[in-house]
């Protein structure tokens, strides 16, 4: 291979290198995009039962996006594993907050309120939950029907 035939294999890597590098870069993503990212390393922590690994990468797609329920519910899930009930509750409530027909939200607040031996509150969410479900099959039923 001659000199220039080379040079232009070198500067032909070298773009290829610094593509690549671009495409990795976490500035070339949505804040909506990197929150997806730490979520989904979230949930590879929380599969390999690194619950504190998992908290901080759920904390980490909150501040970017704290708007997202399922965030808060992933991280309410890493607390009942720590059975650091208080703020496994925060984050229920957050949950619901965001979202009132998120059921796992309200299993979860009832399962917090369970292990605090707070079972009139449990009770009061199971039941809730019992009528979303059913408010929600009846509206799926409705939506077959038309």
């Amino acid at each position: 291979m001659n000199t220039t035939n080379l040079q232009q294999q070198q500067d032909l890597n070298n773009q290829n290198d610094q593509q690549n590098d671009q495409l990795y870069d976490p500035t070339n993503f949505s804040m909506e995009e990197q929150a997806q990212q730490y979520k989904n390393e979230g949930n590879l922590y929380f599969k390999k039962k690194n619950f504190n690994k998992a908290i901080e990468h759920y904390s980490k797609a909150i501040e970017l996006n704290p708007n997202n329920a399922i965030f808060y519910s992933n991280r309410c899930a890493c607390y009942q594993q720590l059975n650091d009930f208080k703020n496994m509750i925060l984050d229920a409530k957050k949950t619901i907050i965001l979202d009132p027909n998120f059921t796992k939200g309200y299993t979860r607040l009832a399962k917090a309120y369970m292990e605090l031996n707070k079972f009139n509150k449990a009770f009061y969410l199971y039941k809730k939950l019992l009528n979303l479900q059913t408010e929600n099959s009846e509206n799926n039923l409705q939506n077959l029907q038309i």
